[in-house]
């Protein structure tokens, strides 16, 4: 009621800005609302297709391969290196385990 009151006291150019604004903040609640609506949207399929990668047990089992070829590559270059420097002289050898450990 005080409201109400207030309103018809307003002169008519500031009621028409105060009910402009109140119409522009009706607008904007609903599309707020909206946006909130389609994020929920959005998360909830990116929930979906987190948990099916997860359940890909294919896609597990190539990542895990994927580590497993990378540390066995590293371990075949080890494995190299060493074969190499069995076959150099001392001083070659002595050179190569100091570049090694800088």
């Amino acid at each position: 009621m005080a409201n109400e009151v207030w309103l018809n006291e307003l002169d008519p150019d500031k009621r028409n800005q105060y009910e402009k604004m109140k119409f522009e903040n009706i607008q904007l609640l609903w599309e707020i609302n909206n946006i909130w609506a389609e994020l929920d949207n959005v998360n909830m399929a990116l929930s979906k297709a987190d948990a099916a990668l997860k359940a890909d047990t294919l896609r597990q089992r190539a990542h895990h391969l994927k580590k497993e070829k990378g540390n066995l590559l590293k371990k075949k270059e080890e494995l190299e290196l060493q074969t190499n420097e069995s076959n150099l002289s001392f001083p070659e050898a002595w050179e190569r385990l100091i570049q090694r450990i800088k």
